[in-house]
C-alpha cells in the first residue's frame, strides 16, 4: 500500500460534504513492457505506438474529468483499469488533481494483463484504517485470473464512524454475455460473503460499494447473487441500495454500446447511510453520472458516446470509454 503526500492547497473546502467518485478510465498503462503480464500493446513499438506523450495526455484528461465534479475534488476516488503504482504516483501529481492530496492504496492482482483497482483519498480528509485485496477465484476453463476486489476501511475527520469501501471490476462480457455471466455472479458471491460477514460483526456497517460491475444493476449477479435493491426509500435491515439503478430504467448509463446506454458503472450503499441521523448520509440529490462535453464525442450511428482513447490500434486521444459514477456524503 502506497501512500503519495502532495503539498497543501489554498483551495476552498466545505468540509460537511464528501464526494465519493468511481472511474474505470480505460487502460491506464505505462509504457514499459512487463514481461510477467500482457501489456505489449502499450509500449513505444507495438502498433498502438503507446509514447510518453500519449501517456501524458492520458494523465491529464482523466485528471480533468475528476476535477470537473464541482467546487473540490471527491475525497474519495475509486478507479478501474490502471496498471500499477507507478501510474497512480503519475495522477496524483497531475496538475489538476494536486488539491486532492491524495494518498493511494493499491495492490497488483493476478489479472494477466496487469490492470488493478485502486483507491485515491484526501489524506486530509480521510485516514486509512486498513486495506487488502480479497481475491476472486475463477476456474480455469471459465476465465481463469481476474481482478481481485478492493477493500479499504477508513475514517472521515471528525466523525467516529468506521466506513467500509469495496472497489470491484467485474469480469468483462468479451466472450459474450451468456457465456461471461457466471463469472460475474462468482464476483458477485465473494461481495456478498465480505458484505455478510460485516453485517455479523457489527451492527448497521457504513459500507460503499463502487466499480465497474459490467453488469447492469438488474442483471441476476447484481440485483440476486448481490442483492443490491432500487433506491425507492422502502428498505429492510442491512439492505444494499443501488444509487444508480433508476438511471437505468431512464436509458442513462455510463456506458455507450451501440446506442444503448447501460448504467455498468455503479455506486451502492448499505441503508444504514441513507437514514437521517447517521454519521454519514447520502445526498440523493448529488447522485449522477460525470458527463462533460469535452469527454464526449458524436456518431452519427450511435449519438453521443465517451470519446475512448483507442478503438482497436486507432488513437483518438480521448478521456475513457466510460463515464464516472458520482455522489455525496454529507457529514454530521
Amino acid at each position: 500500500m502506497l501512500i503519495a503526500g502532495l503539498a497543501f492547497s489554498c483551495q476552498a473546502q466545505d468540509d460537511k460534504r464528501a464526494g465519493i467518485l468511481f472511474y474505470n478510465v480505460e487502460n491506464l498503462m505505462d509504457t514499459i513492457d512487463n514481461p510477467v503480464k500482457i501489456d505489449d500493446e502499450f509500449v513505444p513499438t507495438s502498433e498502438k505506438q503507446w509514447n510518453t506523450e500519449r501517456y501524458q495526455t492520458k494523465l491529464d484528461h482523466i485528471g480533468q474529468v475528476i476535477a470537473s465534479t464541482g467546487v473540490q475534488l471527491p475525497v474519495i476516488v475509486g478507479l478501474a483499469e490502471i496498471e500499477n503504482r507507478f501510474v497512480l504516483e503519475d495522477l496524483v501529481k497531475e496538475a489538476h488533481m494536486q488539491a486532492g492530496h491524495y494518498g493511494i492504496v493499491q495492490f497488483d492482482s493476478p489479472d494477466e494483463r496487469g490492470i488493478d483497482c485502486a483507491l485515491l483519498y484526501d489524506q486530509q480528509r480521510f485516514k486509512v484504517l486498513d486495506a487488502y485485496p480479497v481475491p476472486v477465484y475463477l476456474p480455469k476453463d471459465n476465465g481463469g485470473s481476474t481482478r481481485d476486489i478492493l477493500y479499504v476501511t477508513g475514517k472521515f475527520n471528525g466523525t467516529d464512524e468506521v466506513v467500509h469501501i469495496f472497489v470491484n471490476h467485474w469480469p468483462s462480457r468479451y466472450e459474450g454475455e451468456e457465456v461471461s455471466r457466471p463469472r460475474r455472479i462468482m464476483a458477485a458471491q465473494v461481495l456478498r460473503h465480505q458484505v455478510d460477514s460485516l453485517n455479523d460483526l457489527y451492527s448497521d456497517p457504513a459500507i460503499i460499494i463502487m466499480g465497474d460491475f459490467n453488469d447492469t444493476p438488474f442483471d441476476e449477479s447484481v440485483m440476486v447473487t448481490l442483492g443490491a435493491v432500487t433506491p425507492d426509500g422502502h428498505y429492510t435491515d442491512e439492505s444494499l441500495v443501488n444509487l444508480v439503478a433508476n438511471f437505468q430504467k431512464d436509458n442513462v448509463g455510463s456506458y455507450n454500446y451501440k446506442g444503448n446506454w447501460q448504467a455498468l458503472d455503479q455506486l451502492i450503499v448499505s441503508e444504514s447511510i441513507l437514514t437521517d441521523d447517521a454519521a454519514f448520509r447520502v445526498d440523493d440529490r448529488k447522485v449522477r453520472f460525470i458527463r462533460n462535453d469535452f469527454q464526449m464525442y458524436h456518431s452519427d450511428k450511435y449519438g453521443d458516446t465517451p470519446n475512448r482513447t483507442y478503438g482497436g490500434n486507432n488513437y483518438y486521444g480521448g478521456y475513457s470509454d466510460h463515464l464516472p459514477a458520482y455522489f455525496e456524503l454529507i457529514l454530521r
